[in-house]
């Protein structure tokens, strides 16, 4: 059989006017193999890999059991398939070569897209899902600091916590040089490393995102504390992972109390790591760090909100990415001084 590769939308034509495919371009990936090899590469959509790669739990989609079921009494073949890791394992290496080759094109400057020079970060990713399908031996192992052992850890937890260690070592604390001479360059001390979003990419592929949230990692508050303990030894390793404050705070306000619009405008491109956030308590009259002190009003007019006062030292306000502020203020000035704020 002849496996095409790359077979999608964007390389069949089709005939004008009748439902059919007259023709398949871009054959440059093709290859003479076994069948089931092509059934593997579809079913690289199913990786637990975060991206634009996998379908992840879109809707409509069938599970892979139910797709691989459906070849093999199709194709009248036992169920499971014989193999079946080797065909799986095979995919991922082929695609990591592909987008390694992507990137190449990208690095050359003959990509048909500038999105090309991203594919590096699928990279290792496909790899080592390769590898953990062939031998899930080779997943790293590493023991719950002791202070953790009297607390139940979920499997996904600790595997979290081993990716994120593993994470730590190979890519945050290389760059630390890096992002030291760029924030100590009068040239540049004001603006964003590069190297930083380019490790939130693969930070985001492998699945080591919006740790913080319960909501969007599944993990407990107890599970994530060793973790920011991990991102904690270097100064911009939350940031990678958007766990970084005054973010999280903020989002988790936002996930809780925010309307939908709010959570459309502000909370979702906080979430996708695409915009910062400020969160404004101290003030220069009051100390701060009680919070009963501030003095900044909160009065609705209508269907807004006055904000009268002043603040400074503000969480955020100083990255250039920042586009939303959270503002401690009083909205009840004759209530008791504990319940006043808002």
């Amino acid at each position: 059989s002849i496996i095409h590769g790359d077979y999608r939308l964007d390389n069949v034509v089709f005939h004008p006017s009748e439902p059919r495919v007259i023709a398949v371009l871009d054959w440059e990936l093709s290859s003479l193999g076994h069948p089931l090899a092509d059934l593997a590469h579809l079913c690289m959509i199913y990786l637990p890999i975060p991206g634009k790669l996998t379908v992840g739990d879109t809707p409509g989609i069938p599970k892979e059991e139910s797709l691989i079921h459906m070849y093999t009494e199709a194709a009248g073949i036992p169920y499971p398939i014989n193999n079946w890791p080797f065909f799986k394992a095979l995919g991922c290496f082929r695609i990591a070569g592909i987008a390694q080759g992507i990137y190449a094109r990208g690095t050359y400057g003959n990509a048909s897209s500038e999105v090309a020079r991203s594919y590096k970060h699928y990279v290792q990713p496909l790899a080592k899902a390769g590898c953990y399908i062939i031998d899930p031996s080779s997943m790293p192992t590493m023991s719950l600091p002791t202070h953790l052992d009297f607390i139940h850890y979920s499997d996904k937890a600790r595997k979290t916590l081993i990716l994120l260690k593993q994470f730590m070592m190979e890519y945050i604390y290389p760059a630390e040089e890096e992002c030291y001479k760029h924030v100590i360059n009068p040239d540049t001390m004001w603006t964003i490393p590069p190297i930083i979003e380019e490790l939130k990419e693969k930070a985001r592929l492998a699945g080591l995102w919006n740790l913080f949230l319960p909501s969007e990692s599944g993990l407990t508050q107890m599970e994530y504390a060793p973790m920011a303990e991990q991102m904690g030894r270097c100064l911009f390793a939350s940031e990678v992972f958007n766990c970084s404050p005054p973010d999280t705070g903020n989002m988790e306000v936002l996930h809780l109390y925010g309307s939908e619009y709010q959570k459309r405008v502000w909370l979702k491109p906080l979430l996708d790591g695409k915009i910062r956030s400020c969160f404004s308590m101290t003030e220069p009259a009051v100390a701060s760090s009680d919070a009963t002190n501030i003095e900044c009003s909160i009065v609705r007019i209508g269907n807004e909100y006055e904000v009268n006062g002043r603040k400074w030292w503000s969480s955020g306000a100083g990255d250039p990415r920042c586009q939303v502020a959270i503002v401690m203020g009083i909205t009840n000035p004759n209530e008791d001084r504990f319940t006043i704020l808002n």
